[in-house]
């Protein structure tokens, strides 16, 4: 079935777009890649070669049903916050980190911050986070991999980051049916599913930026109609690269990802979308959002 959002927000693109880039030719849609392969993500070694989706369901014998029974309480963050068990938190898709990259990072990437300052601000250290992202990690990918990279843990809360790359889609319904059934196999074993937006970074020309557009607002479209948690990184950059320039200082100029600074802004934003400072400890001396920044 075709989708709605993009269609229906699309003076709302356009003024965004207008924003971003006034010499952008605004009747430019979504291209097909050029290339004309397989819609697949580059594998970088060690990682298996990705079949497409389509291949992919057609030839695997795992049975997805799912059927995990729980309990029938709702398992809200609020509320799993306020629980005596441990919670199991886990983060898929695109880690925002570069590519062919072996060294480790000398800094802490914002999984990482989130994971401490949760620990830390919530009394939570029996708490489990675990950090499948990898870098330019596609929606197709994490379909194909949900047995290992999620149904296999279990978890109580799921973070799905979107990666840029997902607007070189050749269709963005198919990105659309894909990302709604992300969402279905998520709810049959009852997980809090959380996506996030891309943050915005420079596109190479106005064809670029218009795709990357028409993504995060099916991003924003799906979330809204599934009631799906939602982090919009994008907009928050978005906004800082209009009104202060302060982007230029958030992203590494050589690999074109966040850098420290800019992962300290993809920690915070998850603390502002989530509305964990409502329900942070109020005698707690230090805000989350101070952690989130801070190296200790």
């Amino acid at each position: 079935m075709a989708s709605r959002h993009h269609a229906s927000r699309a003076d709302s693109r356009r003024r965004r777009l207008r924003l971003l880039n006034p010499s952008v030719d605004l009747n430019i849609v979504a291209e097909v890649s050029p290339s004309g392969d397989p819609e697949v993500a580059r594998p970088t070694p060690p990682r298996p070669m990705i079949l497409p989706m389509v291949h992919a369901e057609q030839n695997s014998s795992i049975d997805r049903s799912f059927s995990v029974v729980r309990t029938e309480v709702s398992r809200t963050i609020p509320f799993l916050l306020n629980s005596q068990s441990p919670v199991s938190w886990l983060f898929v898709g695109d880690s925002f980190t570069p590519k062919n990259v072996n060294d480790p990072r000398p800094w802490r990437v914002y999984t990482n911050r989130f994971a401490v300052a949760v620990r830390a601000h919530f009394h939570r250290p029996k708490d489990v986070f675990i950090d499948a992202t990898f870098p330019g990690a596609r929606l197709s990918e994490v379909l194909f991999e949900f047995e290992k990279r999620i149904a296999k843990f279990e978890p109580d809360i799921c973070f799905v980051s979107l990666c840029l790359a997902d607007a070189d889609s050749k269709s963005v319904d198919r990105f659309e049916r894909m990302l709604v059934r992300l969402i279905h196999w998520s709810k049959k074993f009852e997980c809090q599913l959380v996506l996030q937006t891309p943050p915005c970074l420079p596109s190479r020309n106005d064809a670029e930026l218009t795709r990357r557009l028409i993504l995060v607002e099916s991003i924003r479209g799906i979330a809204a109609e599934h009631a799906v948690s939602l982090v919009d990184h994008w907009e928050h950059w978005e906004w800082a690269m209009a009104h202060t320039g302060h982007t230029k200082t958030w992203i590494d100029p050589e690999n074109h990802t966040p850098d420290e600074q800019g992962h300290r802004q993809l920690a915070k934003r998850l603390i502002q979308d989530l509305k964990l400072n409502d329900l942070a400890k109020p005698d707690f001396p230090v805000s989350i959002e101070e952690r989130v920044s801070t190296d200790e």
